[in-house]
């Protein structure tokens, strides 16, 4: 979901929620007639059922992201989750006094302006970051006075950093693109990612990708092999066992395809790695092991 697309959604959440607080406040606050009060209780009612569904349809969408993390999400994520995750107890609560507890509805109130303050927090760190750091989001392009600060180990890192959080390596190491290419495909991502990735690294991210495709392009594959080789085995290998058992293993190239080829087997699933990716990984193996 695009960065625009969430924040939207978390700032109509607080005015849904901020809403439903002052109508509260209305009604235990200020004595309504029959008419007013049914008109207020169904509107907050509608806002109620608006809240917790846009809260939901967020938490979902939370834990899925993090979920397909390849890599520590940073303090302001997870102060965000904790928060979010802590509405959670709180909306069920109030919730069971509405339908089971009426003789609890005094608390509603504190408990429903409890729940909006923790809302407001961590919507701030999250939307309210964005937005503050909206003006930071532009297109950005390698020209020709960025050739001094470029540099391809820098652009590794970001690489490893930025991308690897949200997909593997071999998607990005496989592809083949133009400069142009290149540079929409970055931008995309650090618009998806904003405000986290800053233009100096879309430019060495850019630099990185185009010259790993070269390389590629010259058949001085190795290194490009040894990444993914690197990415099949923390992403295939370490789902049944731990890295140190298969980094201290020591086998002919014929050994290690008949073990990925018993891996395959174990996993049930005859697409879990391909023939190439299957070539790849024992490659990586023999590399390894003679590397080390």
């Amino acid at each position: 979901m695009h960065s625009d697309v969430n924040s939207f959604l978390a700032l109509m959440y607080l005015v849904f929620g901020a809403i439903a607080v002052a109508i509260m406040l209305e009604l235990k606050g200020k004595p309504k007639d029959r008419i007013h009060t049914r008109a207020f209780v169904l509107t907050h009612k509608l806002l109620g059922y608006s809240f917790v569904a846009i809260f939901v349809f967020m938490l979902v969408y939370m834990i899925k992201k993090v979920g397909a993390y390849q890599d520590e999400v940073n303090t302001r994520t997870v102060i965000h989750i904790a928060l979010a995750i802590s509405t959670v107890p709180l909306l069920i609560l109030k919730i069971a006094i509405v339908r089971k507890y009426r003789v609890l509805t005094s608390s509603l109130l504190t408990l429903g302006a409890g729940i909006f303050t923790i809302s407001t927090v961590f919507v701030a760190f999250t939307a309210g970051y964005y937005y503050l750091h909206q003006s930071d989001i532009r297109y950005t392009s390698i020209t020709s006075v960025d050739k001094d600060i470029l540099d391809n180990d820098t652009g590794r890192h970001f690489v490893f950093k930025r991308c690897g959080k949200c997909h593997t390596l071999e998607r990005v190491f496989r592809s083949f693109k133009t400069k142009t290419g290149w540079s929409k495909t970055v931008n995309y991502m650090a618009k998806i990612d904003a405000p986290n990735i800053r233009p100096y690294e879309i430019k060495q991210i850019i630099n990185f990708l185009i010259n790993q495709q070269e390389r590629q392009k010259k058949n001085e594959t190795d290194e490009v092999a040894q990444e993914i080789g690197k990415t099949l085995l923390q992403k295939k290998c370490t789902l049944c066992h731990d890295l140190e058992r298969v980094i201290t293993a020591s086998k002919t190239e014929t050994e290690w395809q008949f073990t990925v080829e018993r891996m395959i087997n174990h996993m049930g699933d005859p697409d879990f790695l391909s023939p190439d990716d299957k070539n790849v990984l024992v490659k990586y193996f023999m590399y390894f092991q003679g590397a080390t």
